[in-house]
């Protein structure tokens, strides 16, 4: 089961003893009425998963962590988030089968904006996945490939953030 409370920076880390806040995020309350952005990362890769995790704290995201897809939906049905990074190849389920099973059960509108990331995938082939078998195509997801570089990360959590999920 993925953690409940928010990753919290190793003080030893002297990158991590800086405060940082989003940029693009007012200070004000976000759509779920939290202070800071609530951020679902899910990658069975326990290093990435946690190095990520941290950036996001860095970045003002409240990191919420998942190990596999499965944990990723249960986590994703029980809470609200305002961004989600999902990783291509996990036990359980993909990133992509996370969505669609989503879509399936819960409708478009409760799918936060999404990342996804993968190593040996094109953004073509993402997309096809969000047309095929009927299910409608999520404006509000957008492709990094690994290995992630921290400044197309942020940027499209950025672009992600000022979108809307579809109604």
């Amino acid at each position: 089961m993925a953690p409940s409370l928010p990753i919290l920076p190793r003080p030893e880390s002297p990158e991590l003893r800086r405060n940082h806040a989003p940029t693009d995020v007012p200070p004000t309350l976000t759509p779920h009425g939290h202070d800071k952005p609530r951020l679902l990362l899910a990658d069975d890769d326990a290093t990435l998963r946690d190095s990520l995790g941290e950036f996001f704290v860095r970045e003002g995201f409240a990191v919420e962590l998942a190990a596999s897809g499965l944990e990723a939906v249960d986590l994703l049905q029980r809470q609200l988030f305002d961004i989600s990074v999902l990783d291509g190849h996990m036990p359980g389920l993909t990133g992509p089968q996370v969505l669609r099973r989503l879509l399936a059960e819960l409708g478009p509108t409760a799918i936060p904006p999404t990342l996804l990331v993968s190593s040996d995938r094109t953004i073509e082939a993402w997309v096809r996945d969000f047309t095929g078998a009927g299910a409608p195509l999520l404006t509000a997801v957008d492709f990094v490939s690994k290995p992630v570089r921290l400044d197309a990360l942020r940027r499209s959590i950025r672009q992600l953030l000022r979108r809307q999920p579809p109604q």
